[in-house]
């Protein structure tokens, strides 16, 4: 399914990229954070701007390595430091982990809180295709999700169901970031597959609403966190 680019363009603190298509295609942006770590608030405010654009879904990854450091992360879960040592061995990185980092796509990161890098890496996913078509539709007690093959061999794929939390402030009573008042934006709450999809055959699920104040999104992505084919907001 070919990823259609609206001719409206948007002016960002990171530079112009285009709205998504009308099929609702996104660009993953993984921001792997702690509130323990000093480095961290600026990338979060980065991730904070992102999320305004409806192309893309920006989400905060709280990771547990730095709790050591004074301060207990409450939002950080050992899965997410795992997720972000699986992408470093896998994609170019220097590094097995640090924060700040953002990871686009499940296809090429960032490491640090470089507007000129996070720019480029953005320009670059919203000129490519979703690899599989992801369909969500709203019944009175449910929704369910419908993943159909493209023209190109994806192999197998595991299918996500994200939920976040869309804004939280937390002050910080210790560690490095002792004093501050921080905000963040789109809090990974739960992040559980809920699907194995084989590459070729139609695939769909039912689930379940998401509570009150919590937001969520689909994204399937190649097994083994392999690139993202294709990812949807629940609305």
């Amino acid at each position: 399914m070919r990823k259609l680019i609206a001719s409206l363009m948007i002016t960002t603190a990171f530079g112009t990229f285009a709205h998504a298509g009308e099929d609702g295609s996104l660009t993953v942006v993984e921001l792997f954070t702690s509130e323990g770590c000093s480095s961290c608030p600026p990338a979060d405010e980065m991730l904070t701007e992102l999320a305004q654009h409806d192309d893309i879904l920006a989400l905060a990854l709280h990771v547990d390595y730095w709790d050591y450091l004074g301060w207990k992360d409450d939002y950080a879960k050992a899965k997410f430091t795992k997720r972000q040592e699986t992408y470093n061995s896998i994609l170019p990185s220097r590094y097995r982990l640090v924060t700040p980092q953002m990871v686009f796509n499940g296809r090429s990161q960032v490491a640090g809180a470089k507007g000129a890098s996070i720019e480029g890496e953005l320009q670059k996913m919203s000129k490519q295709a979703d690899s599989v078509s992801l369909t969500i539709e709203k019944n009175a007690s449910a929704f369910s999700v419908d993943v159909d093959p493209s023209d190109v061999n994806v192999g197998r794929a595991d299918v996500f169901l994200i939920q976040y939390m869309p804004e939280i402030v937390s002050k910080i009573k210790a560690g490095e970031n002792r004093g501050k008042t921080l905000k963040h934006t789109n809090i990974v709450t739960s992040w559980e597959k809920i699907g194995d999809w084989n590459g070729q055959a139609d695939w769909t699920v039912s689930q379940p609403f998401l509570e009150d104040g919590v937001e969520g999104a689909i994204i399937v992505q190649a097994a083994d966190n392999g690139p993202i084919l294709a990812a949807r907001k629940l609305r």
